[in-house]
């Protein structure tokens, strides 16, 4: 499903260079001035690891390059993730940043306050696409009411589950409820093999796993210590005092949980995200996607929610292009190369005409459930210091899972470090 074939790939060439004839050249009159003066080259940084999604990157740059006679080009330079926010902030001291960047969505709020990114709110609201997006991505990009980017591709957390495993349970469907996911949970830990499997790693992973439930329970970042924040937590720690789950989760990122538990049948249930699909037909080609695993939305409690992933594209207001750099977001974001984009680069849609219209998305099992969920994804903040933020829950669910505070407690301390981040000047 999500492994990539050098004959799609062809495919792909073929079908940007024939959207070009309708693509035309939507340069503005400022833009026509700057490009009569030479060549112009733009230059992206972007942490696209998969050389399959390198290859689009660069024929859709080469596309757009085409789309205006050769007269502007793409350099994409790829920064590993890891160094990319830092290499952002010390190109900000030194004036060398970029034309374009991708941006991890929960950090697009915090370079939109250092004055970073260009506000593009005038241009996307005279574009008059942003219905067009689901709601969870568009307010990723958004900081105080203005648009600083738009999103470039998503993911977000559905349920899997093993169809074997439930089948000797007696379990017919996946649990819609917390109660059910309790109780399935329970009935399918056997010896070593655990009912469920979730990030609690202190890093952003369990920030990520954690908030759907903290949102379903009607509370947020900024009221954990409320009801709803208590009630998540707690079902967290029960599950894994029951012994539901593993307490192992304390040190499993999302790739621990499918190469050597989901993949490996040692867990009956994860929860996890479209970008461990492939981890799972890499490590276990054998444990088919249908037939032995499935995935299903989120259980709910008071309402649905998942949690959003993936990333933003926004211009640096430095840039010296800053026409030409909107220009090509908005060629990226067309419905038809943004399509090609997501299935090539192995995404789920942020637009959500592409999701509902296209078969590639409606047809498949597994990624019509996905899609759908993106309807109920939110973003982790938007917050100008979300990792501040995002290390307070972390904290907090380290001391409720381990043991060493309450979920009150954990919860009431983890408010009170973020009430500080949010009231700081």
């Amino acid at each position: 499903m999500f492994k990539r074939s050098f004959l799609y790939f062809l495919t792909f060439i073929f079908s940007v260079s024939v959207l070009l004839t309708g693509c035309g050249n939507t340069s503005s009159k400022k833009t026509n001035s700057n490009v009569q003066q030479g060549k112009v080259e733009l230059t992206m940084w972007h942490y696209f690891a998969q050389s399959n999604q390198q290859k689009a990157l660069k024929e859709i740059g080469d596309a757009f390059s085409k789309s205006k006679d050769g007269k502007v080009t793409i350099k994409f330079q790829y920064i590993p993730f890891a160094q990319l926010k830092q290499q952002i902030t010390i190109g900000a001291t030194g004036g060398n940043l970029p034309d374009l960047v991708q941006i991890d969505s929960p950090d697009h709020a915090s370079f939109a306050s250092m004055g970073i990114l260009e506000d593009l709110t005038p241009e996307i609201e005279q574009w008059g696409q942003v219905k067009k997006f689901f709601d969870g991505p568009i307010h990723s990009v958004m900081l105080d009411g203005k648009y600083y980017g738009l999103p470039l591709d998503s993911n977000c957390l559905v349920l899997f589950y093993n169809v074997k495993m439930f089948k000797n349970a007696g379990l017919s469907k996946p649990p819609a409820t917390w109660s059910e996911l309790e109780d399935y949970a329970k009935k399918l830990t056997k010896g070593d093999i655990k009912g469920l499997a979730f990030s609690a790693i202190k890093s952003e992973e369990s920030t990520f796993q954690f908030l759907p439930f903290v949102w379903q329970a009607g509370a947020d970042y900024n009221n954990l210590d409320s009801k709803g924040g208590i009630e998540a937590l707690s079902f967290w720690t029960d599950l894994v005092k029951n012994g539901y789950v593993s307490k192992d989760v304390l040190n499993q990122t999302q790739g621990d949980i499918v190469t050597a538990q989901f993949a490996s049948e040692k867990v009956a249930m994860m929860i996890n995200g479209p970008y461990e699909i492939l981890t799972i037909e890499q490590a276990a080609p054998d444990f088919k996607a249908n037939e032995d695993w499935k995935v299903a939305p989120l259980p709910t409690y008071k309402t649905a929610a998942s949690a959003l992933g993936g990333e933003n594209i926004a211009v640096i207001k430095s840039s010296k292009h800053k026409d030409l750099a909107w220009e090509f977001i908005k060629f990226f974001e067309q419905p038809q190369i943004a399509e090609k984009w997501y299935k090539e680069a192995g995404y789920l849609p942020s637009r959500k005409d592409v999701a509902e219209t296209s078969s590639y998305w409606k047809d498949d099992p597994i990624l019509s459930v996905l899609s759908e969920e993106m309807n109920v994804a939110r973003p982790r903040g938007p917050e100008p210091r979300w990792p501040e933020i995002s290390t307070a829950i972390q904290e907090a669910i380290q001391e409720a899972l381990t043991g060493t505070a309450s979920p009150e407690q954990a919860l009431k301390n983890a408010s009170e470090q973020i009430n500080k981040v949010i009231n700081k000047k």
